[in-house]
């Protein structure tokens, strides 16, 4: 057993239950060493403000991590030499900067989800790039740099979602043309494209049976494992922070079709683990909403829901990028 591997994250957000601690405790048992650098460290303060030689303070755990010890592990001083492989495990706001930065400090280093390439596929405008990809795959989607912009998509698509480039987590996300309260009004529009330079739009997808959205988990264009939410009476947002209700589901055929779409092109932007979450539209078959490639999350619920074995796979292969 060989192999050096550090985890970036931020404790600040941490529960018990997160995926991170089962996978972060499986790599412990196939290579030398495990590191943890976490946002939530003040000695980190320099390095994640992107200090030119700041100092780098990592804990070096073992199988007993979880959230009650991760405190209890001294604090060493690491040089990037001394990494093999980096997986990425950060809540936003993570800043363009700061992705570029760790791939100047690790150079030396493989990472799981390539910087840059997070840079290219982290925001919601991605999607837009898909289009002549992915085809009817994909609902109607856009990025809008006026009020103008979002009007005219409106017209062709009908009632709309607004999504702020940066937004994740069900947060930034917003209806017009519904004619329900929370409608949001053109002013507000207006305001949040001058905040953001723009704004993803998508026609709104309401199928008769009612909405749900399935987040599948893919590795080197294979599928570890999925997930459906359905969102809880009178919310419309299928997101576990809005009261989502889990439930085991199966890939469809158009699902599948998706990943075999969307593989090549991600890995080519050395993306290799992610997340992709699905729609119905109004045909009944499911669509591209999002991917997910910073912040992969619903691991441990997937293994709970489903009996799969997806935060042990994941261990497995950063490992193996170690040894």
């Amino acid at each position: 057993m060989a192999g050096s591997v550090l985890i970036i994250t931020d404790s600040r957000g941490h529960k018990a239950t997160d995926s991170h601690f089962p996978v972060a405790r499986g790599v412990t048992t196939l290579v030398d060493s495990v590191y943890i650098l976490d946002r939530g460290d003040p000695e980190n303060a320099d390095f994640f403000n992107r200090q030119d030689n700041a100092p780098i303070a990592a804990r070096k755990i073992d199988q007993n991590y979880n959230l009650d010890t991760a405190p209890s592990y001294p604090l060493e001083w690491i040089t990037p030499s001394d990494i093999d492989t980096i997986s990425i495990r950060l809540e936003r706001p993570v800043s363009n900067d700061f992705l570029a930065y760790l791939g100047d400090v690790f150079s030396a280093s493989r990472f799981v989800n390539d910087p840059v390439g997070l840079i290219k596929t982290r925001d919601k405008d991605f999607l837009v790039e898909l289009k002549d990809i992915l085809g009817d795959f994909i609902p109607g989607i856009a990025l809008c740099r006026s009020l103008a912009d979002v009007q005219d998509f409106k017209s062709t698509y009908g009632p709309t979602v607004l999504k702020v480039l940066s937004s994740h987590g069900g947060k930034g996300v917003f209806r017009v043309g519904v004619q329900v309260e929370d409608d949001i009004e053109e002013a507000d529009i207006q305001a949040l494209i001058d905040e953001q330079g723009g704004i993803l739009v998508m026609e709104y997808l309401s199928p008769p049976t009612g909405q749900s959205d399935k987040r599948i988990i893919v590795c080197e264009g294979e599928i570890w494992g999925a997930i459906e939410r359905c969102p809880p009476e009178g919310e419309w947002i299928c997101n576990r922070a809005f009261g989502a209700v889990f439930k085991a589901t199966d890939i469809t055929e158009r699902e599948q079709k998706i990943v075999d779409l969307l593989a090549p092109v991600l890995q080519g932007h050395g993306i290799r683990f992610y997340g992709i979450d699905t729609l119905v539209n109004s045909h009944g078959t499911r669509v591209l909403s999002e991917i997910n490639a910073l912040n992969v999350g619903l691991l441990a619920v997937i293994d709970e829901e489903t009996g799969n074995d997806v935060c042990d796979r994941l261990a497995q292969y950063i490992a193996g990028e170690a040894l």
